[in-house]
């Protein structure tokens, strides 16, 4: 078993590796932040949710299974999962972040592309079919500024199956580094800076800040109010691999003190038994 786990991550890293090369020549529409720098300051976490999907996928089974990415920028995920089990994959994301090169990258490896601004999901359904054996939603919640429910609703009265499995990952609004950085007087979340942007049409401004960050307890409130129930929770750390500030220095030093100091929560949700597939519908014909 040690052996085969040794193995996957060996092949997880060579993917890993192969694709951060691959995406070097391309474009990045995401601001000034660069998706290779960006891939390998926060490997080690992003590496770490690769593996938690690979268990899901394993549990479900590779045969005519599909995976649906929620907010999947920069797409190494998607791309490294399908390689390795071949399932299918689709990536939704922000048209901001999935302009020219982009999207065709990701079609190129096989990935199907929906560009979407999941604040439309508070009047409309989510434009993907029904039925996904595993969701993905890996830090992005914390960048929607708008109110989560319906999309939620979407997500598990119609787009999860009833035995699919959703994985979510956000950074934790109680962290060390979120309670250090408050006590020196700073405002953790976002700067006034990125409201300037957005109004200014910096492309990739709407969705980059952290508009609304989450405790455990928001997120197990938020997925039983909508339809889904947490099968695992954890708090997690992952090493940055990025010149960090006092802060996060600090932060990396004394995480493990208390699992609620830690910089990021991991939840598995399945849906509720008994959930009501025509909710969303509903609730988006009546809104």
């Amino acid at each position: 078993m040690k052996t085969e786990k040794n193995e996957l991550s060996i092949s997880v890293d060579q993917e890993y590796a192969r694709v951060v090369d691959e995406l070097r020549n391309l474009s990045a529409e995401y601001g000034t932040n660069s998706p290779c720098t960006y891939l390998m300051d926060y490997s080690p976490r992003i590496k770490a949710q690769i593996h938690e999907l690979l268990k899901l996928i394993h549990e479900k089974g590779t045969s005519g299974a599909r995976l649906l990415s929620i907010g999947g920028w920069p797409g190494i995920s998607g791309i490294v999962l399908s390689r390795l089990t071949g399932i299918e994959v689709t990536l939704i994301d922000h048209p901001a972040v999935l302009g020219g090169d982009a999207s065709l990258f990701y079609e190129q490896n096989g990935l199907n592309v929906v560009a979407y601004d999941f604040a439309e999901s508070v009047h409309t359904p989510i434009p993907v079919a029904d039925n996904f054996d595993i969701i993905e939603c890996c830090q992005c919640i914390e960048h929607w500024n708008f109110n989560p429910v319906f999309a939620f609703k979407d997500l598990f009265g119609r787009v999860l199956s009833p035995s699919g499995s959703m994985f979510i990952t956000v950074p934790n609004a109680v962290s060390l580094y979120r309670r250090l950085f408050t006590m020196m007087g700073f405002n953790p979340y976002p700067a006034i800076r990125s409201f300037i942007d957005s109004a200014e049409g910096l492309p990739g401004a709407e969705v980059s800040p952290h508009w609304r960050e989450y405790t455990m307890n928001d997120l197990v409130e938020l997925m039983g109010a909508t339809g889904g129930e947490c099968v695992m929770q954890r708090r997690a750390h992952h090493k940055l691999l990025y010149k960090m500030s006092i802060f996060q220095r600090i932060h990396q030093a004394l995480h493990f003190a208390h699992p609620a100091l830690k910089s990021n929560l991991e939840i598995v949700v399945k849906r509720k038994h008994g959930v009501d597939t025509t909710q969303s519908r509903e609730g988006h014909a009546n809104s």
